[in-house]
């Protein structure tokens, strides 16, 4: 058997309030290990405190197309001149019916050659778990307006999708209401906020996603299933470890995101981290007895 203990595992501690933002944190190993090829780099997460004070609606820039996790853009065309205009949102946490409410708008839009006030509604559709946007029909005519729709582009996590939208939905005569046109949401709204928060790291595992068909950054995802304002405690309870294609093991970077790794915003709540790194020698292979306790066997070669 080979000496394992040139390579000790060892933990490394993570706090966000030692970090330059809320999403995420950089850690200098002193001491850095450079592991040889033969050998296999396992990271696991050992504890997290994980706060749910991040809102289901967070701040967020507007993009070209007035997308982000805090606006909806439409485009629309005045006189044969297409513009994109969007409405912003304070970030906060919504339900749904304020959602509707805080996205109404009236007044005068960018391109207007006349003073006639345009009505951009959006109501909540509780029975279908859908949002639907709608403007005059009347203000459509007095403003020049050939067309309206939601802008192009959004991205995964932006607001428009979280409320169920596809992209470039246009707005089509509307059956119930005879002088609007209106979009209804053709998915069912996730205003959840986040699902569960992913641990990354500037390491790549081994690991898989559905929609990534080389390794991820992902050490751990943990549920979020607690009421918001409260604290989440993860233990890895299947003590999963993750193996890493780096045999470099110096300095680190660990930030937390939702699903679609947009990092979050704990607002100024804390959050803390504690990784294990375990390098194995091959001459060590873990084995489980047949025993019905599972008892831990190492056997060398």
């Amino acid at each position: 058997m080979s000496d394992q203990s040139y390579f000790p595992s060892f933990q490394v501690h993570l706090r966000s309030i030692d970090g330059s933002s809320t999403a995420s944190v950089f850690a200098t190993n002193e001491e850095v290990i450079q592991v040889p090829k033969a050998y296999s780099v396992y990271a696991s997460v050992v504890s997290a405190s994980i706060p749910f004070s991040f809102y289901n609606v967070p701040s967020g820039t507007p993009d070209a197309n007035g997308h982000s996790s805090s606006s909806v853009g439409f485009a629309y065309t005045i006189a044969g001149v297409d513009y994109v205009w969007y409405i912003a949102l304070p970030p906060g946490q919504y339900s749904a019916t304020d959602l509707a409410q805080c996205l109404t708008f009236n007044g005068v839009l960018p391109g207007q050659t006349c003073i006639a006030p345009v009505t951009v509604g959006c109501v909540y559709l509780p029975h279908v778990n859908a949002f639907k946007f709608f403007v005059s029909s009347l203000n459509l005519l007095t403003s020049q307006l050939t067309s309206f729709s939601i802008a192009p582009g959004a991205w995964r996590g932006s607001l428009a999708m979280k409320m169920g939208f596809a992209l470039s939905t246009p707005f089509v005569p509307d059956g119930q209401y005879p002088n609007a046109y209106s979009v209804q949401s053709d998915q069912g709204a996730d205003l959840s906020g986040c699902r569960a928060v992913y641990i990354r790291s500037s390491f790549r595992t081994r690991n898989l996603l559905s929609d990534i068909t080389t390794g991820t950054d992902i050490l751990a995802k943990v549920p979020i299933d607690a009421p918001f304002g409260s604290i989440v405690h993860y233990t890895n309870p299947n003590g999963f470890r993750n193996l890493l294609y780096d045999k470099y093991l110096g300095n680190m970077s660990v930030y937390l995101t939702d699903e679609y790794a947009n990092l979050l915003t704990f607002n100024n709540v804390d959050w803390d981290v504690t990784l294990q790194f375990d390098v194995l020698n091959p001459d060590f292979v873990p084995l489980f007895n047949d025993a019905v306790d599972g008892t831990l066997n190492i056997e060398g070669q």
